[in-house]
């Protein structure tokens, strides 16, 4: 695999987002699913997305995980009902890729930017998340997913 990956300031984006927590084998059901709730909620609250959809990994140990997953919007409520939240992707300085291939291959592509981090003098900072730049039923070869792995200089 030849993934280019560099570092930049990424902004920060509103979102309306929610969370999730359930076995690692079940992501792909359930991010569906959350994508749907946040999503109908957008509609019936005239919400407008004004970006990707997105999944932020806030931990992953022992076959579970916790995610959030959401939509970045152009202009957030002042609040929403639970389980929907409020929240923001971005604000920090990033290792960022594009891995285009399917989903099951995205863990080639974070191993491929820990090396790089380390290699060049980072280190981890933050949770990571994946942007998803093609539609569902883009066919798996050509799917485009930006991952961005927050990063400071490494001590």
């Amino acid at each position: 695999m030849n993934t280019t990956i560099h570092i930049r300031k990424v902004p920060a984006r509103p979102a309306l987002l929610v969370h999730g927590r359930f076995p690692d084998t079940e992501i792909s059901t359930e991010v569906g699913r959350m994508f749907g709730d946040v999503a109908r909620w957008a509609g019936q609250h005239a919400v407008t997305t004004s970006g990707p959809a997105f999944t932020r990994y806030t931990t992953w140990a022992g076959g579970q995980c916790e995610i959030d997953a959401g939509f970045v919007v152009a202009a957030p409520p002042r609040s929403a009902d639970a389980p929907i939240s409020v929240g923001h992707i971005g604000g920090c300085l990033a290792a960022c890729a594009t891995h285009v291939g399917p989903y099951d291959a995205l863990s080639q592509t974070y191993a491929s930017m820990q090396e790089w981090i380390t290699d060049n003098g980072y280190e981890t900072a933050g949770e990571m998340w994946e942007e998803y730049l093609t539609s569902p039923d883009t066919p798996p070869s050509q799917k485009r997913t930006d991952v961005f792995w927050p990063v400071r200089k490494a001590k």
